[in-house]
């Protein structure tokens, strides 16, 4: 929608798309409201509770989740991504929500709000990373390119295999990383 108002200055256009967002996942938000809706305060509040700090502390707490190096690692390659796209129409898209996400964190770090750590806005990385990582490895390969474009189609092969090499260790390091974990 931002990107639509931002470019097109069609207010209407934009209007529309979020109305058909909202109409696609009202049916999931339904289900989930009418499925999962608290009987009475207090049962929902224990709920939370048990959910945050019991079964899903590693999604639902800021202080367990920031524990460690990697959220840190990761919000350099949404910060690095978002530096790359600033200038094309994905800055919104991946600029808003990491905003969000950040200022969501922040707000559920001070209140200590367990509605706000069962939604767990910090999750939003689970698009974002992957997103980002995709746009700046798709920044290196264009870079070289444009910079080693003769000396890659001289070694065509040699390049393709590496490549091949390259990817098929990320795939098994990424296999054995969830044989690991599970």
């Amino acid at each position: 929608m931002g990107v639509i108002l931002k470019d097109e200055f069609n207010s209407r256009k934009a209007l529309a798309v979020g109305v058909l967002s909202l109409i696609l996942v009202l049916p999931v938000f339904c289900y989930m409201y009418f499925t999962f809706s608290a009987t009475n305060p207090e049962i929902w509040r224990k709920a939370q509770e048990i959910i945050v700090e019991f079964r899903t502390p590693h999604h639902s707490l800021p202080e367990v989740w920031l524990d460690n190096e990697v959220p840190y690692i990761q919000a350099g390659i949404v910060a690095l991504a978002v530096y790359l796209v600033r200038q094309t129409k994905l800055f919104l898209v991946l600029l808003l929500p990491g905003m969000m996400a950040i200022g969501l964190t922040v707000a559920e770090i001070q209140l200590n709000s367990d509605t706000l750590a069962f939604i767990a806005p910090w999750r939003l990385s689970v698009f974002l990373v992957p997103l980002s990582s995709c746009i700046i490895g798709a920044g290196l390969v264009s870079w070289a390119f444009e910079n080693y474009r003769n000396p890659m189609i001289q070694h065509q092969r040699l390049v393709a295999r590496v490549t091949l090499f390259i990817l098929s260790v990320l795939v098994l390091a990424g296999a054995v990383e969830q044989a690991i974990s599970f």
